[in-house]
């Protein structure tokens, strides 16, 4: 839609005036796709807290007690090492296959 060559100054302001119309119409499809997109966001933003503030601790622990169960057993050395602990629920606790190495690691 980009004239180069015009041959009068009528169709130049013809021509300005459908681009101008061209990339407004395109502005404003983004701008509302873009705040589209913003209230999604939101959307779920707000849904997952919500559900955060919902859980009660003792859901908390129930649902992170399954989960330590399910990592294997390099996940939970890793886990370990980060928290500066061994085993879920009792810090000095030897009873997983990792913990005496990761005690030694912590020393």
């Amino acid at each position: 839609m980009y004239a180069t060559w015009y041959s009068s100054a009528y169709e130049k302001k013809e021509a300005n005036e459908l681009n101008d119309k061209l990339i407004s119409k395109f502005l404003s499809l983004t701008v509302h796709q873009f705040m589209a997109v913003m209230c999604l966001i939101f959307i779920i933003l707000f849904s997952v807290s919500a559900a955060a503030l919902a859980i009660t601790s003792s859901q908390q622990k129930t649902l992170l007690k399954k989960a330590w169960g399910s990592f294997s057993n390099v996940t939970k050395r890793d886990v370990q090492k980060w928290g500066n602990c061994c085993g879920f629920e009792n810090r000095n606790s030897t009873d997983h296959p990792s913990c005496k190495k990761v005690l030694i690691h912590m020393q």
